[in-house]
């Protein structure tokens, strides 16, 4: 019998055609995005320091406990020589997060047992939240993708361990070894997404009976033993490159010292992003209304899944659903609430975004148990929510990233002319403020942000665009003591004067 709504396939074609649009659908959502002619901030600089430092980015990268990251972009961006070409890295992104898709569905109905038009909309939702947009979006995040899917072997493995309780113990213990590897080259290529890790352990808190058995209880501490231990491995061993001087210690390395600040930080900031699932935050509150909205409607829509468990399988899976909901939450975002700083952003939170999805469509799964017209349109109201989410991920990648960044350049190439690349020149930057974007919101440094509202990015963008169209020439001097301010300098102090700040027309 078909699962589709009006399909009339059997299961094994529906299944290959929908693993099909799973690997594709990122790269088609994002298609206008990845084409543009853009790069975003470190973009620039990876590019250059992979062709004229190679070790620069993979010390730096190393420098923040990722030395794997550092390798994948060194590797990867050797080849990137201009700004058009970073169309490929984009690339990238989308076609990894088509296969986190596939593989996120692959794992809920093989494993899991989940409906496959369930386990389809989780996998396709995973990929066309702001988390997945920005990965979509930035060059230099395709390996954040690589870091979840290594996450998700290494849950795969681990609990093909755990649920073989005859095997031999060297057999156990091997499978549980190759798992902590791979959590541990997670966590060396971002640690936030090593936590996707959860987003599985969230798959086994919602099932029926989970308290009942024991085995599923164990495998649960097995589980959260499992990553703590790998992880804990990880920092130990990076810390040791550290303390050898094969790798620099960044200053950002650091651990929060007043935790329940962090909490009260998370749950004002990181987790209602999360809630919100597809509403985009805004600096400004332009999108308030639509944002607290979908917060309150994800929040009752949890709470209710928690209170029909109880009802409906006693009070025990209750206790289960919301203490494994407040716990895993936290923990989705582990990294980020033990490390010191408190900078809100989308491509921090996937993982937490993923458990949110998790107990979500648990939710719905147990509304349709309680009301008959949910459990019959459920599977509708799914495919519905992809679509919206399919719009909006087009749109909002396109017109709040793609499209400004793409102003910018064309600003700083335009601007550029001025330099003489003969002569030694005495060079002044006006940069923008955040008044000059022209975009209609802006979240963080991803959504509607500005690149040249720094001192250095506008110059890599030059050195780049001198590369592009001068390979053979020497670099501009006169970058090397370049000033930069936000305001225009006195007349007659510089040689040339380089306003970056938007205006309407001027880069069309």
């Amino acid at each position: 019998m078909s699962e589709f709504p009006g399909a009339h396939f059997s299961r094994g074609s529906q299944l290959l055609l929908v693993t099909l649009f799973l690997l594709v659908l990122p790269t088609c959502v994002y298609w206008n995005t990845t084409w543009e002619q853009y790069g975003l901030r470190d973009d620039y600089a990876v590019v250059r320091e992979s062709r004229d430092e190679p070790s620069a980015v993979v010390r730096f990268c190393g420098s923040h406990a990722r030395p794997i990251y550092g390798w994948l972009l060194q590797t990867s961006f050797k080849h990137i020589h201009s700004i058009g070409n970073l169309t490929w890295a984009r690339l990238m992104g989308s076609v990894f997060l088509g296969v986190l898709a596939a593989t996120v569905c692959a794992m809920l109905l093989l494993q899991y047992g989940w409906s496959l038009v369930t386990a389809a909309c989780v996998g396709a939702l995973l990929t066309l939240v702001p988390s997945a947009q920005i990965v979509a979006s930035w060059g230099i995040l395709w390996p954040y993708v690589v870091s979840a899917l290594l996450s998700l072997g290494a849950f795969t493995i681990a609990e093909h361990s755990f649920r073989q309780p005859k095997a031999s113990w060297g057999k156990r213990l091997g499978l549980a070894g190759l798992a902590s590897l791979l959590v541990i080259a997670s966590g060396w290529v971002y640690q936030s997404n090593s936590f996707f890790y959860l987003v599985f352990v969230a798959v086994v808190v919602v099932r029926r009976g989970v308290w009942s058995r024991e085995s599923s209880r164990l495998r649960l501490v097995q589980h959260l033993l499992l990553l703590v231990g790998a992880l804990l491995m990880a920092y130990a061993l990076i810390r040791l490159l550290f303390a050898l001087d094969l790798l620099p210690m960044s200053k950002r390395i650091a651990f929060e010292t007043d935790l329940p600040g962090k909490l009260v930080w998370f749950a004002r900031n990181s987790l209602p992003n999360a809630l919100a699932l597809l509403v985009l935050n805004d600096f400004q509150g332009r999108t308030a209304p639509y944002y607290q909205i979908a917060v309150a409607a994800m929040g009752l829509l949890l709470l209710t899944g928690g209170v029909l468990v109880g009802r409906r399988r006693g009070w025990r899976e209750s206790v289960v659903w919301f203490g494994g909901l407040v716990s895993l939450v936290i923990g989705a975002h582990g990294i980020n609430i033990i490390a010191s700083e408190r900078w809100p952003s989308y491509r921090t939170i996937h993982p937490l975004v993923g458990v949110v999805i998790i107990f979500s469509a648990a939710a719905m799964e147990v509304l349709g148990e309680a009301i008959p017209f949910l459990k019959r349109s459920r599977h509708s109201l799914g495919l519905v929510l992809v679509a919206v989410a399919a719009l909006l991920a087009r749109r909002q990648a396109y017109e709040l990233i793609a499209v400004p960044q793409n102003e910018e350049y064309r600003l700083v190439e335009q601007e550029s002319k001025k330099l003489d690349l003969a002569r030694d020149q005495k060079v002044y930057v006006i940069t923008p403020t955040p008044a000059n974007a022209t975009v209609r919101l802006a979240y963080s440094d991803e959504f509607g942000s500005l690149s040249t509202d720094s001192d250095w990015v506008p110059k890599e963008m030059i050195k780049l665009i001198f590369f592009e169209k001068y390979p053979t020439l020497p670099r501009c001097r006169s970058l090397d003591h370049m000033v930069s301010g936000e305001k225009p300098p006195p007349p007659g102090l510089y040689d040339v004067v380089l306003d970056l700040r938007l205006r309407p027309g001027l880069t069309e």
